[in-house]
């Protein structure tokens, strides 16, 4: 009997030694590596609507179809930091901007590396490069409206 108190000092002894060392990592948070979105802000200014699409390195636009409006809204870009990331992967549709449907990335498409948008109606859209050069600009609203001309 006396040995299996020994066993469970052991025990706790161990786990007292441990718990920092898992606590430590759960605090430290790291830069996700195996992912290329990190993720999406809307500002709305009246009818017009900016969704800062933010990456987890640098990219570069290269191109977007179709260019002013449309359901869907592919952009190629390339990836400047590229860790050798393969595959699909989504954002979740931001809630200030009820009209888009998804937005997902595909680093494995033909073309190369493609962003694309899905609405859930017909929208106007611009693509810009952001300040940052992690940060993709995608200005949206409704077909025929120019709150986002300028």
């Amino acid at each position: 009997m006396r040995h299996s108190g020994f066993r469970n000092s052991a025990v706790v002894a161990a786990v007292a030694v441990a718990a920092p060392c898992f606590l430590g990592s759960a605090a430290n948070a790291q830069t996700v590596s195996d992912r290329v979105l990190s993720d999406v802000t809307t500002q709305t200014v009246g009818d017009c609507s900016t969704l800062a699409i933010r990456f987890q390195g640098r990219i570069q636009l290269l191109s977007s179809f179709p260019e002013t409006h449309g359901r869907q809204l592919s952009i190629r870009l390339r990836l400047l930091d590229d860790a050798g990331v393969t595959g699909r992967e989504s954002l979740r549709a931001p809630t200030g901007a009820s009209a888009v449907r998804s937005i997902e990335f595909d680093n494995d498409a033909a073309s190369g590396p493609t962003l694309s948008l899905l609405f859930r109606r017909d929208m106007q859209f611009r693509v810009t490069a952001g300040r940052d050069p992690d940060v993709l600009l995608v200005t949206l609203s409704e077909l025929g409206a120019s709150a986002c001309t300028g």
